[in-house]
C-alpha cells in the first residue's frame, strides 16, 4: 500500500487511509488522513461507505475478503449508483474464471468488475468509470485502503 500511497500523494492525491487497529503496523507517512477502525467489519463498512472506485492489487486472504464483500455490495445494489471496481494484474483474470468454474458467479456479475493489466494503467480505468458515467458517490475523495505498510 505504500507504492500505491506514494504514487497517489505525488500525484496530488488527497489520500485516506482506513486503518484497522487489530493490525500492529503503522499507517505509510503518505497519508493525508486517517479513518481508524477497531476491527475489520467496521473497516469494510467504511470503506464501502466512503469510496467512489475500489482498485484490487494482488494480497492475500484478506484482501481476498474485502474484494468478495465490496463486489456483492455492487452486485445486490447497495452500493448506488454501482461504484468502479478494478482488478489490477494478471493474477485476478484466473482468481475470476476460478470462482465462475467453482462458485455462484454470473455472467451477469462481470460487468460491475474490469481488469487492469498493470497498476500504471488502473488510474485510466477508475478516471473512465467514474468521469464518463458522472457515477460520482456523496464523498468525492479518493481513498486507499490501508491495512499494513
Amino acid at each position: 500500500m505504500e507504492a500505491a500511497s506514494r504514487g497517489a500523494r505525488l500525484a496530488g492525491g488527497h489520500l485516506i487511509g482506513v486503518t484497522s487497529q487489530i493490525f500492529s503496523s503503522q499507517p505509510n507517512e503518505y497519508l493525508t488522513e486517517e479513518i481508524p477502525t477497531v476491527s475489520l467489519f467496521e473497516r469494510l463498512q467504511k470503506l464501502s461507505e466512503i469510496g467512489n472506485g475500489f482498485a484490487a492489487v494482488r494480497g492475500g486472504i484478506g484482501t481476498l475478503a474485502e474484494v468478495s464483500v465490496i463486489w456483492n455490495l455492487i452486485v445486490i445494489k447497495a452500493l448506488s449508483p454501482p461504484p468502479p471496481f478494478i482488478f489490477v494484474g494478471p493474477g485476478w483474470r484466473s482468481v475470476v474464471r476460478s470462482w465462475k468454474k467453482h462458485l455462484a458467479v454470473d455472467e451477469r456479475d462481470l460487468p460491475y468488475v474490469e481488469f487492469a493489466p498493470s497498476a500504471s494503467k488502473a488510474p485510466k480505468h477508475l478516471a473512465r468509470r467514474l468521469i464518463g458515467t458522472g457515477n460520482h458517490r456523496e464523498v468525492p475523495k479518493p481513498i486507499v485502503g490501508q491495512t499494513r505498510p
